[in-house]
């Protein structure tokens, strides 16, 4: 209900123009216009939406305020009910009109008064649809005793049969309509909470239940010492009292011990009040779907933090087991190497001292690996080699033959070999 300040300076300037238009032309027509002033009350409403203690005042203002629209249509109901059997009512007193202007002739003039009398009573009460609108509503709401007008109905033609339509209509409108459209008002005064109502009823509860639980821990705790041990816990909640208390938050006083390890959140074997009052609020009522959401969103975050670890470790193995592999290949081209050095150092060294000849160059068309040349050395007949100065002998690199000195046959069949 919140109104723009300009709308109020408006509203107030309104009023003083109306003030001293009636000072100034003295004049009792603008009088009226002192009646908006009431209008002034209005802006009361807005201490009922600051004072606390007015919040159930404000409950009923906006209760009856959210029920106007329910009110139209039950007054719509209401009228359409009244509306059928009026137009029944009206119908037979018709029909009994007919009946008491064609039957006047033959009656004498006593009878004929107390005819007239009575009809003219039915008349006033059920003479035409509005009187019968009147007389209907006035039954059913306390404006007048209701069997009156069932006495009237049942004097007339066939007065037993609208007599008991009557009866129907006061039933159905007493029993049924009215406790309906009350129904329907009382559901609106229940649905018409505002946002802040809520909250605050939230707060109260809230409020209300920790409260009640620092009570019971400071209870409980006959030592004092601002902590609860399992032993005093056990035997607070061995109180009927408390069960019952315990029972209403839907929690189950027999599983003690779950209880404690559940509100032990540091496992100090000691409940603190924190721990206490924290644990037992989360631990009320049954699980919500909320809940149950945030266990799902949990179990989820886990599901992904381990399908991650899986595929980094499965990645792991993988280069693990590609790195164990070209190990392995380079171990065994090592092996292969040292084996063929190892075989080649032992044929140079069975080999007998090759000739100054077989040093010379072979053919270039000959591409036999150095083991061949060896053995076409051994084959041809050897003649001595003039000495050298040791200093002036060429020797190959270590590196090629994995082997780290050489002699003179050596160098010949590697040289052999190496064309």
């Amino acid at each position: 209900m919140k109104s723009h300040p300009g709308l109020r300076n408006i509203f107030d300037f309104l009023l003083v123009a109306e003030s001293l238009a009636s000072l100034t032309l003295n004049t009792g027509n603008l009088s009226l216009l002192r009646i908006f002033r009431v209008f002034r009350l209005i802006r009361i409403v807005r201490l009922v939406r600051t004072v606390k203690a007015l919040r159930r005042l404000r409950t009923m203002i906006f209760s009856i305020l959210n029920s106007f629209v329910d009110l139209l249509w039950a007054i719509v109901v209401v009228i359409l009910i009244i509306y059928i059997f009026s137009i029944i009512f009206s119908n037979a007193v018709a029909l009994y009109f007919d009946e008491v202007h064609m039957g006047l002739e033959d009656l004498d003039n006593g009878n004929k008064t107390l005819v007239i009398q009575q009809a003219a009573e039915v008349s006033a009460e059920f003479g035409d649809l509005y009187s019968s609108i009147l007389a209907l509503w006035s039954a059913v709401s306390g404006g007048n005793d209701w069997m009156m007008y069932g006495s009237l109905l049942r004097g007339i033609s066939h007065g037993e049969l609208y007599f008991v339509i009557f009866n129907f209509y006061i039933a159905f409108c007493v029993i049924g309509m009215f406790n309906v459209v009350t129904g329907v008002f009382v559901d609106s005064a229940v649905c018409c909470r505002t946002e802040d109502e809520v909250v605050q009823g939230y707060i109260d509860d809230l409020r209300n239940t920790t409260r009640e639980i620092k009570s019971f821990f400071q209870t409980a705790d006959t030592d004092r010492s601002g902590t609860l041990t399992y032993e005093e816990f056990k035997k607070q909640l061995d109180d009927p009292l408390v069960k019952a208390y315990f029972s209403g938050l839907d929690i189950d006083p027999s599983e003690a011990s779950i209880i404690f390890a559940i509100l032990d959140a540091d496992k100090s074997d000691e409940l603190k009040i924190d721990e206490f009052v924290n644990g037992t609020m989360k631990l009320k009522g049954a699980a919500t779907k909320l809940d149950v959401m945030t266990m799902m969103f949990d179990n989820t975050k886990q599901t992904i933090k381990f399908n991650n670890l899986c595929e980094f470790v499965e990645q792991e193995f993988t280069d693990i087991r590609k790195g164990l592999l070209l190990l392995a290949k380079s171990v065994q081209e090592v092996r292969t190497e040292a084996a063929a050095a190892i075989e080649l150092s032992a044929a140079s060294a069975a080999s007998p001292p090759a000739s100054p000849s077989a040093a010379s160059p072979a053919p270039p068309e000959t591409t036999a690996p150095s083991l061949l040349h060896e053995e076409d050395a051994e084959s041809r007949p050897q003649t001595p080699r003039p000495s050298k100065p040791p200093e002036t002998e060429q020797r190959p690199p270590s590196s090629e033959l994995g082997h780290p000195r050489q002699t003179p046959l050596q160098d010949a069949g590697l040289e052999g070999g190496g064309r």
